[in-house]
C-alpha cells in the first residue's frame, strides 16, 4: 500500500480531530452540532478498520499486535487521566465548591473502569473494538466474522436498550454500583462500534483493488 494512501488518512484524522474540537465548542449552533456528532466519532473507527486492512499482512503475533494497539490507546489514556484526575483534585482541595466529594470520588471510579472522564471514554472504546476485531479476524474465515461482528452488535443494542443504559448518568447507585456498569458500558461502547472497523476493512480492501487495478 502506497504512502499517499496513509496521508489521505492522516488528513482525514486531522479532520476529525478538528471536528471533535468543534463539537465541543460552548456556543456552536444546536444544528451543527448535531451534524457533527452523527458521524465524526465513527470517522475514527473507520479509519481505524483502514488501517487494520492495510496492517493485516504484517505478520505479527496476536500479543505483539495487541500490545501495540494497547501503547497506541491505553497509554494516552491512562497519561491524560491522570493530568485530569490531578487537576480536579487540586481544584476540589483548594475550592471545595468546584466539586463535591461524590463527583471527585465518580470521576476516579470513571478513570479506573474505562468508561472515562468526558471525551476519553473513546481511547478505552478504541481499544476494546480494536481487540475484539482483531481476535474475530484471526480466528475466523469473513464470513464468520462478518456474522459475529452482527451477532455481537445486535447483542450489545439490545442489552443498552433493554436496560436503558442511555439513562444510566441519572441512575442513583452506589460506586460499587457505578463502577460495575461502568465496566458493562465500556465493553458495550467497544462491541458497538466493531460494525464501523468491519466497514473501514472492506473500504481499504475496496481501495487496494481500485489501485491494483488502476496501476
Amino acid at each position: 500500500m502506497p504512502r499517499k494512501r496513509l496521508t489521505y488518512l492522516d488528513m482525514a484524522k486531522g479532520g476529525g480531530i478538528f471536528l471533535v474540537v468543534l463539537g465541543h465548542i460552548e456556543y456552536i449552533q444546536e444544528d451543527t452540532l448535531k451534524w457533527i456528532s452523527s458521524f465524526h466519532m465513527p470517522l475514527f473507527f473507520v479509519i481505524g478498520g483502514i488501517l487494520a486492512y492495510v496492517k493485516r499482512d504484517e505478520g505479527r503475533p496476536f500479543f505483539s499486535a495487541l500490545a501495540g494497539k494497547a501503547r497506541g490507546t491505553l497509554i494516552p489514556y491512562a497519561s491524560f487521566t491522570v493530568m485530569l484526575l490531578t487537576m480536579n483534585t487540586l481544584g476540589y482541595l483548594l475550592d471545595s465548591g468546584s466539586l463535591t466529594s461524590s463527583q471527585l470520588a465518580r470521576q476516579y471510579v470513571d478513570a479506573v473502569t474505562g468508561y472515562g472522564i468526558h471525551i476519553l471514554w473513546f481511547l478505552p472504546a478504541y481499544f476494546i473494538a480494536g481487540a475484539l476485531f482483531l481476535l474475530l479476524e484471526r480466528c475466523l474465515r469473513p464470513a464468520f466474522r462478518n456474522a459475529a461482528v452482527l451477532i455481537l452488535t445486535v447483542a450489545a443494542s439490545a442489552v443498552t436498550v433493554g436496560f436503558r443504559l442511555d439513562s444510566y448518568v441519572a441512575m442513583d447507585l452506589s460506586l460499587a454500583g457505578y463502577a460495575g456498569l461502568d465496566l458493562v458500558i465500556t465493553l458495550l461502547r467497544g462491541i458497538l462500534a466493531m460494525p464501523f472497523l468491519l466497514m473501514g476493512w472492506y473500504l481499504g480492501a475496496l481501495e487496494q483493488r481500485c489501485f491494483q487495478s488502476g496501476g
